[in-house]
Parts: structure tokens; sequence; C-alpha cells
């Protein structure tokens, strides 16, 4: 990944004037972090990185033009496209978080042929990205797969992946779901064991864990509030 250098990073820390600062962050240029040809003309992620105490923050161009502003997020980059790279449709967008909790979420974005786009909200089972590229499950061909109007998204499974267990996520009509038809908040048929796993995922912090437990007098009911809180914040991030 791209950084400023450090020497950038020092002369901010040392910049004594406000002025100067706001100079400096002014002058930063963004990095083109992704491109693919879509049926409407070309699509960019653009990168600026945190200068002078600003976030990071990521644009997504359409054909020269806006589409997408996130604020939050280490970096966003596109890990699939159908139909092609030369005209695709649907994208899938991986969204670096940088924490330790969720380091990825994803998205998938759409463009329709009269220009509108459709993005999702964020998905995803909390594997960490770097972890996902490397794993046997991410290497298939035919994952992603579209397929009877649907794009099926493959991730290895918080619980058994080791013996090739996946995660499916199915995107339709603006919206995504698991294969089994549940959201990403629904784990009603999840087993007490799955839900402790996937809550210690999400919040690594034993302490922090516990509190919420004690809260909400429960892992599983612990571990639902923490999914919608986490929802109701990237939410409002999104719209900022």
């Amino acid at each position: 990944m791209t950084h400023i250098p450090v020497v950038a990073r020092l002369f901010v820390i040392a910049c004594l004037s406000m002025t100067c600062a706001q100079t400096l962050a002014t002058e930063q240029k963004e990095v083109l972090f992704g491109e693919v040809n879509t049926i409407r003309g070309k699509l960019q992620v653009l990168q600026r990185f945190s200068v002078a105490g600003e976030g990071d923050s990521q644009r997504i161009l359409l054909d020269g033009q806006q589409i997408v502003r996130q604020v939050g997020y280490l970096s966003i980059e596109i890990d699939a496209v159908y139909p092609s790279q030369s005209a695709a449709r649907l994208i899938l967008l991986a969204l670096n978080t940088g924490g330790t909790g969720c380091p990825s979420y994803y998205k998938v974005l759409e463009i329709h042929e009269d220009g509108q786009i459709t993005l999702t909200e964020e998905f995803g089972n909390c594997w960490e990205r770097a972890m996902t590229l490397k794993h046997p499950v991410y290497k298939l061909q035919e994952n992603p797969i579209y397929k009877d109007g649907a794009w099926r998204i493959g991730l290895p499974a918080t619980v058994g992946a080791a013996k090739g267990k996946i995660d499916w996520y199915v995107y339709r009509d603006g919206k995504v779901t698991s294969l089994d038809g549940k959201s990403e908040t629904d784990h009603a048929g999840d087993s007490d064991w799955d839900v402790k796993r996937r809550f210690a995922a999400a919040v690594p912090n034993d302490k922090e864990r516990e509190m919420l437990i004690h809260k909400y007098g429960g892992v599983r009911e612990a571990y639902n509030a923490w999914l919608a809180d986490e929802v109701k914040r990237r939410t409002k991030t999104d719209k900022q």
C-alpha cells in the first residue's frame, strides 16, 4: 500500500502554524487505487491519505464524475467485477478498516444501463482481507459467480474455514443476503458456539465483550446489539 513519506509526516508534526499544515494538506495528491472499464465509462477509486489530522478518505469516479465518497476506511479496493474488466456492471469493493475487530467489509456497486448506481450496505464475516485473498476459497474461478439473476460471493467461513466451509452472500435487486436468506445481523439459526466465535472475532477485547454480555444479558443478545450499533455507525459515516 502507498503511504505518505515519513519526511512529509514529520514535517506536519513539526509545523507550528495552522496555515502551514493546511497548505500541505491542500497539496497532498490523491492516489489511484484501482480502475475498471464499465458499461458507462471508466470507474476509478481514488485514495487520499490523512494529512494534518484529517482522516483517510476515498472517492469513486464514474466517467470522471464523483459517485461515492467515503470517510473512515483505511482504503477501498476493487476485488472482483462482472461480467468483465472491459464492460463491468457489478463491482465488489473491499473496505479495509485498519481495525482488529472487523478488518474488512465488502460492498457491491451496481451500474445500471441508464447510468444510475446502487451501492449496498456493508457485509462480510470480519475475515481479514489479506487472509481472505490467500485462502483457497477465494481463488476458485467460480467465485464470485453470477447465476439466475444473482451474484454469489463466497468468503472463508469464520468457523470451519480450514475444512473448506464457505460463507456465501447473494446480491440481487440492490440487496445482499446470505444464501439461506438471513441478513447479516440475523443469527437466530446459528449455534451458540458459532455466535461466540463471531463475537470474539468482532470484539477481541475480553473486558469489552464481558461488559456487553452483562449489559444485554447474554452472548447472542450482546453480539446482535453490537452488530446493530456497528451498522448504524457505518451508515452515519457513509452519509457524511
